[in-house]
């Protein structure tokens, strides 16, 4: 693996930001997204998740 290969493993494992993104998913209106970027951002926090869950 690569340097960059693990940082972003360890950005996608990060608990902070995934909790951060859980809360922008509630509420995506607080964070100024419109309907089409809240549906691009629940399918990136989608595999997001599945990644998290493999680990």
């Amino acid at each position: 693996m690569t340097e960059t290969e693990a940082e972003m493993k360890n950005i996608l494992t990060d608990d902070n930001l995934f909790y951060v993104l859980q809360r922008a998913i509630r509420k995506p209106e607080s964070i100024g997204l419109s309907q089409d970027e809240t549906e691009q951002f629940m399918q990136v926090f989608s595999k997001i998740k599945r990644i998290r869950d493999e680990k």
